[in-house]
């Protein structure tokens, strides 16, 4: 409990005579800033003074008068309580002239805390001196909390500092050894590009080249500076019907954040070269930040029919071995477009040739007249139903990798939603042209009847499961997690009444936890393991 709680100013008093005691009461107790504790005998008075200590109810003046007697009794009762609390104001009362006010202010120091007046003391002196070094103890003590809250602030900002000094050392030891690993690893890096045969370069996540090697440099010095490309984006170095393809291609590695392989061509001069280029997304915090591929130079080779046929398919690497099974094609295919990217949809449809060929000459079919129709619907000023068909278009060619059309149906499907049409006709400009070219492309592919019309089975009703895949795999292509639910649930009803056999069980149960927890990716692959099974029906 502090003094001051209920506040008053509590005061000693040491006197052994009655009626000088009860004359200090008369004088204090009748102002009520003060609590008045009356002692007449001076170990009682050290004794107060010790329990107040104790109790944390501390006096702040003390009156002592050495008229008790004797008075070298009084003086060391005054030292004792010096002791016991060397912040109290004492004031001796004296009359003895044996006793000096030196002496007696070198046995109680200190002298600011110390004042001996002559007896007796006049009424208004006792108020006025109570009043005043009170008033003074009080302020004293307020500054000694601040001084004792500031030091301790102190002490704990200097073990922080000591703390902060302690990790800058062993954050910049850490830096240090990081910046040497990375210097290691820069040299390595650039060594070995430096000798790399193959083509490679980097590009930044603004589509500007940062990085381009020795082996590409010389490919191009025949035809342009290849040093030029650094700080520049494809759209500034080649000519647009070239840059829009690469700049596709960057774009789906980006946005994926998957590797992809592919054949493109650049027109340079007279001469017209071909690259199997493998583009690939470089990570950081689990976002593609920049772009790096690696090129190869396949302009002689694409006389071979043969291989060709295998870059079509993307089943051969640049030593030639095969890379992915079971997706061989039942006669000889013809090379696609370079913005179709056959060997993605192969992955995830499980290798199943037949099952891509019946999604192409499906989407092929649907397609052929959707310029037309989507032009109807402008001239109409029905934004709501283009928008539709956009987004239609848009998720069927993501399921057969048409990336080029899917980006351009993303734009068209964006342009509805704005009802912005000054880009409209660009855009079907180039849809037509590649949905001309993607068809030419299907009907040189030789597919035999009884494979293009069959369907996966499995329920009894194979076209209602068939177009339910299709349209589960359009929703996990787009990362849409309300249609992808609900074409899973209708895909499940449909197999209730199917035998399926153990593994394909565990691949429902699988693909049902990722589609529920939003895992798109893992659930496209599980898919792709999963249509192989349907199509030779419940028992394999």
């Amino acid at each position: 409990m502090s003094q001051l709680d209920n506040g008053q100013l509590r005061i000693l008093v040491a006197d052994d005579g009655k009626n000088s005691a009860d004359q200090y009461g008369e004088i204090l107790t009748s102002d009520p800033s003060f609590e008045l504790v009356l002692c007449h005998q001076g170990d009682k008075a050290a004794e107060a003074v010790r329990t107040a200590a104790e109790e944390k109810h501390l006096f702040a003046v003390a009156f002592i008068d050495l008229g008790m007697s004797p008075e070298s009794d009084m003086i060391q009762v005054a030292e004792h309580i010096r002791e016991l609390d060397p912040f109290l104001e004492i004031v001796i009362i004296s009359t003895c002239p044996g006793i000096s006010a030196e002496e007696i202010v070198s046995r109680v120091p200190p002298a600011d805390k110390l004042l001996c007046i002559g007896k007796p003391p006049a009424i208004s002196e006792i108020r006025q001196l109570a009043l005043t070094l009170g008033t003074k103890w009080q302020k004293e003590r307020e500054s000694r909390r601040i001084i004792q809250r500031l030091e301790r602030r102190v002490r704990e900002q200097s073990w922080e500092l000591a703390e902060v000094r302690t990790a800058l050392h062993t954050e910049t030891g850490r830096r240090e050894g990081a910046e040497m690993s990375l210097e290691e690893e820069r040299e390595k890096f650039f060594s070995f590009m430096k000798y790399q045969p193959a083509m490679t370069y980097i590009k930044d996540d603004m589509g500007k080249y940062v990085y381009v090697n020795e082996a590409y440099e010389k490919h191009f010095s025949s035809d342009i500076r290849a040093e030029g490309h650094i700080g520049k984006t494809d759209e500034e170095i080649w000519p647009p019907w070239i840059a829009k393809d690469l700049i596709s291609h960057d774009r789906t590695v980006m946005a994926r954040g998957k590797a992809l392989s592919t054949v493109e061509s650049l027109s340079v001069g007279n001469r017209t070269r071909y690259h199997l280029v493998t583009k690939f997304p470089i990570m950081r915090n689990n976002r593609s930040f920049a772009l790096g591929a690696i090129a190869l130079d396949i302009t002689d080779k694409m006389q071979d029919e043969g291989f060709c046929q295998r870059i079509a398919l993307g089943n051969s690497s640049s030593d030639g071995q095969e890379t992915v099974a079971d997706a061989q094609p039942p006669g000889k295919v013809p090379t696609p477009p370079g913005w179709l990217d056959i060997r993605d949809a192969l992955k995830r449809l499980g290798d199943s040739w037949e099952l891509y060929a019946d999604l192409l000459v499906s989407f092929c079919d649907d397609k052929k007249n959707f310029c037309r129709k989507f032009e109807e619907l402008i001239a109409e000023g029905d934004f709501e139903s283009a928008l539709v068909k956009a987004h239609a278009l848009k998720g069927s060619s993501a399921t057969i990798s048409a990336i080029a059309i899917r980006d351009a149906a993303k734009k068209l499907e964006e342009a509805c939603m704005e009802k912005k049409t000054e880009h409209m006709p660009e855009l079907l400009g180039l849809i037509g042209e590649w949905l001309t070219e993607l068809i030419c492309f299907q009907q040189k592919i030789k597919i035999p009847e009884n494979q293009t019309s069959k369907p996966p089975v499995g329920p009894s009703d194979g076209s209602e499961i068939f177009e339910l895949l299709k349209k589960f795999d359009e929703s996990l292509e787009e990362f849409d997690p309300l249609e992808s639910k609900e074409y899973f649930g209708k895909i499940r009803d449909c197999l209730v009444s199917v035998p399926l056999n153990a593994e394909a069980e565990d691949l429902l149960a699988k693909l049902a936890y990722n589609t529920r927890h939003y895992n798109f990716e893992k659930a496209g692959k599980i898919l792709g393991e999963l249509v192989p099974m349907l199509e030779v029906g419940s028992g394999k």
